[in-house]
């Protein structure tokens, strides 16, 4: 049972009392789960990415219509969001910031240093609001529109609409700090995510002006 058998398949042999399906979930999930988390929270991903497995094995019937991908991103976002408010009744305990490419690539840190391009494209992203942000964000790591409003619990008019107002302030924010969005997927390259087909195909419908929402196969 791998990577051709569809989420919605290894949900429906999960919940029927098969538990390699679920040890499939679990094995198809934990990394981009832990990578997700490991720029905002490096020391709590692996128990964070774990926790929130551990909420569908559980009871893996609130998972409607066997959406795996939009349930486990939604879970580890109301995770993180109890997180940060945590973080505001103990301002002593500092969390780092969000960062849409430092989560997609956990050594960007260290390459961004020399390269003006980065720190500009980085810039932009930081600057976005935080519900276009998340929106964003969870479209480059391969969420439908749909997904993402499932995930983030919104009205799917919500969504789109952050989603339509973050693009244009990241374009906005591209132009400002002289950024072209040619250079961003020049950057990508040079990073190795363009390698990852969501992320390039974002950055090149930008480009083009494009709504650049990805739509992948389930995998």
């Amino acid at each position: 049972m791998g990577e051709t058998t569809s989420d919605k398949e290894l949900h429906e042999r999960y919940v029927g009392g098969d538990r390699s399906a679920g040890a499939t979930i679990v094995a198809r999930y934990l990394e981009p789960l832990r990578n997700y988390i490991k720029r905002r929270l490096p020391a709590e991903a692996e128990d964070l990415a774990q926790e929130a497995l551990i909420v569908y094995i559980e009871r893996p019937q609130r998972c409607t219509q066997g959406r795996l991908r939009p349930f486990l991103f939604g879970v580890v976002h109301n995770l993180l969001l109890k997180k940060y408010r945590w973080k505001g009744r103990h301002p002593e305990e500092e969390l780092p910031p969000l960062s849409l490419l430092e989560a997609a690539n956990p050594g960007l840190s260290s390459v961004v240093g020399g390269h003006e391009q980065l720190r500009r494209l980085l810039a932009a992203l930081h600057g976005l609001p935080a519900e276009h942000s998340a929106v964003i964000e969870l479209l480059l790591w391969g969420l439908t529109i749909d997904e993402v409003a499932a995930a983030l619990d919104q009205n799917l008019n919500t969504c789109k609409g952050w989603k339509q107002k973050g693009i244009k302030r990241l374009r906005a924010s591209l132009g400002e700090l002289r950024i072209s969005e040619h250079e961003a997927i020049a950057a990508l390259h040079e990073l190795g995510l363009a390698d990852q087909p969501h992320v390039r195909a974002f950055f090149e419908r930008l480009a083009a002006e494009e709504d650049p929402e990805e739509d992948p196969e389930d995998p």
